[in-house]
């Protein structure tokens, strides 16, 4: 199922939401009427949560099913309570105090493996040592992999200027079956602004066209 929503007007959805396969993470004030739908469309809990007393969720937070890092700016009551909700989800929590703590923009994760920006690269050894998964930097003229990469177990959608090199190395980095260019929200290639995915579906900025959905749908194997 594809949800097409928006967070009080803005069509750039994954600033603001994160998801693995068993919850959803949204603003305190993310609004009654979207829950039930987020909730069907990814097939998962939503749970409300701050960070740094901001809603930018899908900026800040980076993980899997397994693990979640939250930057050093999140408040201890924040921390404290994600620590209570999500440990029912098998998801464990975990502070990772870097200066550049856009985690979300700046670290791309996924069951088997994780990339980084050339800003991380200092940290790959601890974060594959947290992680266990296997880690490297991504290189790329656009150096946030978090901002231009849709990820699921099944494939990746991309910003529409990546090259063939960067496809490639995606495909055979993540184990992927399928990586596709494309497009959210009338023509913008930061994908990872404009939705959310799990391997169960996705939601989507509500400015993204029919034929951007259907790009990114098959990229991701919902076909």
């Amino acid at each position: 199922m594809v949800v097409k929503l928006h967070y009080f007007k803005n069509p750039f959805v994954g600033l603001y939401v994160w998801a693995n396969n068993n919850v959803v993470l949204v603003p305190k004030d993310f609004s009654q009427k979207f829950v039930g739908s987020v909730e069907q469309a990814l097939e998962a809990d939503v749970v409300r949560v701050s960070v740094a007393s901001t809603s930018l969720l899908g900026l800040y937070l980076t993980g899997n099913d397994k693990l979640l890092l939250v930057p050093s700016v999140v408040e201890e009551g924040e921390f404290k309570e994600m620590q209570d909700v999500l440990s029912s989800y098998g998801l464990e929590v975990m502070v990772w105090d870097v200066i550049h703590n856009a985690l979300g923009n700046n670290v791309l994760m996924g069951a088997r493996a994780a990339l980084v920006s050339p800003h991380l690269k200092a940290h790959v050894d601890w974060l594959t040592d947290v992680t266990s998964l296997r880690v490297d930097v991504w290189h790329s003229d656009y150096p946030t992999p978090g901002s231009v990469v849709l990820l699921n177990s099944y494939g990746a959608f991309v910003h529409y200027a990546l090259g063939d090199e960067q496809l490639s190395f995606l495909k055979e980095w993540f184990q992927l079956e399928s990586v596709e260019r494309g497009t959210l929200n009338k023509g913008v290639g930061f994908v990872g602004y404009g939705a959310v995915v799990n391997d169960k579906g996705f939601v989507v900025g509500s400015e993204s066209t029919g034929f951007e959905i259907g790009d990114m749908t098959v990229a991701l194997g919902f076909v």
